[in-house]
């Protein structure tokens, strides 16, 4: 499985709100602080397995991974599109009577009809590829712990973002992690 990920460049959390977490009064570091934002924004995604705003994800099966049901990466997937290739490279879309999405809890699922005809078609590498978005539907719908995980997150690069330093170099905050640990993803 290959997965193509367009990010999600809209920030999580305002620059505002963490410049006054930080008690940050100038507006020297604003551009520096947002790169923070996203940098923390995309570390706590990682770590989750899951996107805060909606994504554009393509994720590739070659023949020998397909199987049914399939389980997918990520969480909140709305799936935009199935295609397969066939021995000759040729393009096919599978409609929604070819498979249905199993959204039950966080790890989401593509149940296909027949997937031995599927796999009797497709060609051996990248075989098929399911086009979905992922993630919150906006920022509101995010919750809270995970804003607050961003802004502790933000706070320790911002505190530790000289390469070298005199002073003792502070551990990521586990706060950050404890926080975001009930949303992570767990697959099997």
């Amino acid at each position: 499985m290959r997965v193509g990920i367009t990010p999600n460049l809209d920030l999580v959390v305002s620059a505002e709100e963490v410049k006054s977490f930080l008690r940050v009064t100038h507006a020297l570091d604003d551009v520096l602080i947002a790169q923070l934002i996203l940098s923390a924004q995309q570390t706590l995604e990682r770590y989750l397995g899951r996107f805060f705003l909606p994504t554009q994800i393509s994720i590739w099966f070659d023949r020998c991974e397909l199987e049914s049901p399939l389980t997918l990466p990520y969480a909140n997937h709305i799936i935009t599109s199935i295609t397969y290739y066939d021995h000759d490279s040729n393009e096919h879309s599978l409609t929604n009577e070819d498979y249905w999405t199993d959204n039950a809890g966080d790890v989401n699922r593509i149940v296909f009809t027949d997937i031995s005809a599927i796999k009797s078609a497709c060609r051996a590498n990248n075989a098929l590829v399911v086009a979905s978005t992922s993630g919150y539907a906006d920022v509101d719908a995010i919750p809270v712990p995970l804003r607050l995980a961003v802004k502790q997150l933000v706070a320790h690069f911002y505190d530790n973002r000289e390469i070298v330093t005199n002073t003792t170099i502070s551990e990521i905050p586990q706060t950050a992690f404890d926080l975001s640990y009930p949303y992570r993803i767990w697959t099997e």
